[in-house]
């Protein structure tokens, strides 16, 4: 016996490349389809087989848009911690200065370390550093200040949720990827079935399982 007809060629060839998977099973499939509407046995065929690829389909769909949706959701989060790095830090430093000169004790008890913990840092450090920045000015109780703790409130609470939001969708992302390639596994076991039964179907003449 050939050991190598044993082996699934479908999934061989379509390990790590989902859109492979797409391109050869849909070429299948829509050929399947067409010699399926005059052949009864062969309708049987892709019947069986016909659940596994919607379900591919629907699936890396599935995983295209959820991975959109994290792209847009990472800009959002990343446009604001350059606006933070590149204009807010800058003009909440302006308005503390206004206060407190930078050599002063109550400067270093808001800014200990200037504005670089705002530019250079790890995004999570950042927020970090900005919600320390909150606290220390609110414990201030300097009322020229109130509108400042404000204002970082507000970007704080907002940064924040888009931080939350983008993770979570990361994390959908990985389930679904994982889902996505059972569905592969899935939709190959199935067209290596179905190119069994053709070959059975068409025993008197093999070259026509190659036009599908």
């Amino acid at each position: 016996m050939n050991i190598a007809l044993l082996r699934n060629q479908f999934d061989n060839a379509t390990k790590g490349n989902h859109k492979r998977m797409i391109s050869a099973s849909t070429d299948h499939f829509d050929k399947l389809s067409m010699v399926a509407a005059s052949d009864v046995v062969v309708n049987g065929f892709y019947q069986v087989a016909l659940p596994a690829f919607q379900k591919y389909i629907a699936k890396y769909a599935e995983v295209q848009t959820n991975y959109n949706l994290y792209q847009g959701q990472t800009q959002l989060f990343e446009d604001e911690i350059v606006l933070l790095r590149s204009t807010l830090i800058r003009k909440w430093d302006v308005i503390i200065q206004n206060e407190y000169d930078e050599t002063s004790a109550q400067y270093k008890m808001l800014l200990p370390n200037g504005r670089a913990p705002f530019q250079n840092n790890p995004y999570d450090l950042r927020l970090s550093s900005v919600a320390s920045l909150l606290a220390s000015v609110q414990s201030m109780n300097n009322p020229n200040l109130a509108t400042l703790a404000s204002n970082i409130d507000n970007w704080l609470q907002t940064t924040k949720q888009l931080r939350t939001t983008q993770q979570g969708t990361e994390a959908s992302d990985a389930i679904l990827r994982q889902e996505l390639e059972q569905a592969r596994k899935d939709l190959a076991t199935a067209m290596h079935l179905v190119f069994f039964q053709l070959c059975v179907h068409y025993y008197a003449n093999l070259s026509k399982v190659e036009t599908f």
